[in-house]
């Protein structure tokens, strides 16, 4: 298993050996997805041991498959995140490649590309800390809590269009458009809907330039278009910053007792600043969280087209109450307001949580019943053997 660092790491490892299979870790850092070779030798060189039956990882390294195209053995990757820029580089075309995609769109895009054994498969739920059993720490006890990232890092790459006008004013439009509405893509369609030729090119030499600029064009091994780039990184993050900005400075400036836990900077916004408890450890910290709230926000990354993301599963099989953006496969696998509730805009959102505050019967049996349901129907060792039969 190539090891780098995932917090989805040991979910996928302990799953393996649930399932019979000897883990071997390769915990080399990647200094290049494609180029670096000092890395490539040394998974040859484990390989080359007779130990290595297929190589296995948390998202899609290229450098990984070119090596196992090399040594004639299967590569498997499990892809949570989105964007995940390197599943476009060339050698997601190799035969020896078994990719699944959490998200059932990316699936099918890379199917579009030629990429043949790709799958579509939710992350799966798998053992906690204490397996669950979490006793005697009521200090994340709170109403409302948001565990996640708000993007105010040099990564928003949206302020940096204050230089392009035009473009700034269209994505902004666009963006405007978008936010809080989960049924409907606007922003699939930004260069082209409504506009004239001239204004399509004009466009999308702007965003070209930026993008440029920032040097977030892989290379030219890839299969990306620019036009995806700029969707993906301009205009659904920022999306998403403002999504999380508003709806978290709305629950903070109406009194809810709420709980955000970041590693983000808040210092801009002087409500999510009182709030802001920090960042917490993923395995031991985490679970406390999501049990102890009354109600767990999801506010989902918005390049996360259909899927769903990993923060809801590790809510669910916590034990905690799960109030997430409406997210199209969360309504295909899970019974909405018996196993988890969704809310379809901002004031939606804060009709339900003063209703599920208000009703701590109701909210428990749906808490209880979507811990059995994740674990039930998306168990880590399920999904795994799935990826395995590939």
């Amino acid at each position: 298993m190539a090891a780098w660092g995932s917090i989805y790491e040991d979910t996928l490892k302990i799953a393996l050996e649930k399932l019979g299979h000897e883990v071997i870790l390769y915990k080399k850092e990647c200094r290049h997805y494609t180029r670096d070779m000092e890395y490539a030798l040394g998974l040859m060189t484990l390989i080359g041991t007779g130990q290595v039956a297929g190589v296995i990882s948390c998202n899609y390294f290229p450098i990984i498959s070119m090596v196992c195209k090399k040594c004639g053995i299967k590569y498997y990757s499990w892809v949570y995140d989105c964007p995940h820029y390197t599943l476009y580089a060339a050698p997601v075309l190799y035969d020896v490649n078994r990719i699944a995609c959490f998200d059932r769109e990316m699936a099918e895009r890379l199917r579009k590309l030629g990429a043949k054994d790709v799958i579509h498969l939710p992350l799966g739920a798998g053992a906690l800390a204490s397996n669950g059993a979490f006793e005697g720490d009521k200090g994340y006890d709170c109403d409302v809590s948001f565990v996640g990232n708000l993007y105010t890092n040099k990564y928003n790459y949206f302020d940096s269009l204050s230089d392009a006008q035009e473009l700034l004013e269209a994505s902004s439009k666009a963006v405007e458009e978008q936010i809080f509405d989960y049924r409907e893509d606007h922003l699939a369609s930004f260069f082209d809907k409504g506009r004239s030729e001239e204004e399509r090119r004009f466009l999308r030499e702007k965003a070209a330039e930026q993008i440029d600029k920032e040097g977030l064009l892989p290379g030219d091994e890839y299969l990306l278009e620019r036009d995806d780039i700029f969707i993906s990184s301009y205009l659904e993050k920022k999306v998403t910053v403002e999504e999380r900005r508003r709806l978290l400075e709305s629950l903070a400036g109406n009194g809810t007792d709420l709980r955000l836990y970041t590693a983000s900077d808040t210092s801009s916004s002087p409500l999510l600043d009182k709030v802001a408890m920090g960042q917490v450890d993923y395995k031991t910290e985490m679970p406390l969280v999501f049990l102890r709230s009354r109600i767990n926000l999801n506010i989902s990354l918005r390049s996360i087209h259909s899927g769903i993301p990993l923060r809801a599963i590790d809510i669910m099989n916590a034990g905690g109450f799960l109030l997430s953006n409406y997210q199209k496969e969360l309504e295909e696998y899970f019974d909405i307001g018996r196993e988890l509730v969704t809310y379809d805009s901002l004031e939606d959102c804060r009709e339900k949580i003063s209703y599920y505050l208000a009703h701590a019967d109701e909210r428990e049996m749906i808490a209880a019943a979507g811990m059995k349901a994740v674990r039930e129907r998306l168990s880590a060792e399920r999904e795994v053997e799935i990826l395995l039969s590939i």
